[in-house]
């Protein structure tokens, strides 16, 4: 199925978390502090939101008391994160900013290791000549704290990094100095399946648990930029 567009005014829970990695919507939207969807619209150099009054994003953020864009960091969310339902699960600090991004040369896959929850989670590899859909979140210092307790970046599970490898598109535009998290424990690195990783877009949750029950291998993958310290 097709992902859809969100609706405006609907509840981010539309969009169910589980199975991971839950559904994600097609295009831009923001998430408001009652977890309400509002699509965003491009026009010109602005975004506007798809709300009755139509303010453009930078006015919506400081009417709603938020981080100005200026504060923002673009994060990739290839897995989980784009799906608005886990954006209320990880109780992250609202409003939330997704814009569509395409992936160039870059894959999630699956990994070889569950999480907590018992799901197999996703990692992000170089993948040349691939290209697949995400979402680029604006996030600000307080989500990106909450972000890193959720992806165990303490702990060493996944590593924030400023992707250097492929390329990351925006309507066409390349946006330079992007983050991501990568899985660094071997749990978190790419399952392989006759030497070759199994793309998200390739398998559902089902599908990747049965292909776990068979014989599969794992691989520490090449980096994909420098790791962000921590502190």
């Amino acid at each position: 199925m097709s992902p859809r567009p969100v609706r405006p005014g609907e509840h981010a829970s539309a969009f169910a978390p589980d199975p991971y990695p839950g559904e994600r919507p097609a295009g831009s939207f923001v998430v408001d502090d009652g977890g309400l969807l509002w699509p965003l619209e491009r026009t010109g150099t602005d975004w506007v939101v798809d709300r009755p009054d139509r303010p453009d994003l930078a006015t919506w953020l400081t009417a709603a008391g938020a981080s100005p864009l200026e504060e923002r960091v673009p994060l990739v969310g290839y897995g989980s994160n784009a799906c608005p339902g886990k954006v209320l699960r990880n109780a992250t600090p609202l409003p939330a900013v997704h814009l569509a991004c395409t992936l160039e040369g870059l894959a999630s896959v699956w990994c070889d290791g569950l999480t907590h929850r018992g799901d197999v989670p996703v990692t992000l590899v170089e993948a040349p000549g691939h290209t697949e859909e995400a979402a680029l979140m604006l996030v600000d210092p307080a989500e990106l704290a909450v972000l890193d307790v959720v992806e165990g970046r303490a702990a060493r599970a996944y590593d924030l990094v400023r992707l250097e490898a492929g390329r990351v598109c925006v309507e066409g535009r390349p946006v330079t100095d992007t983050l991501t998290y990568v899985g660094r424990a071997p749990h978190r690195w790419p399952l392989l399946v006759d030497e070759a990783p199994v793309r998200r877009v390739d398998a559902d949750q089902a599908g990747v648990r049965a292909l776990r029950s068979g014989p599969t291998t794992s691989v520490e993958p090449t980096p994909l930029g420098p790791v962000v310290p921590l502190g």
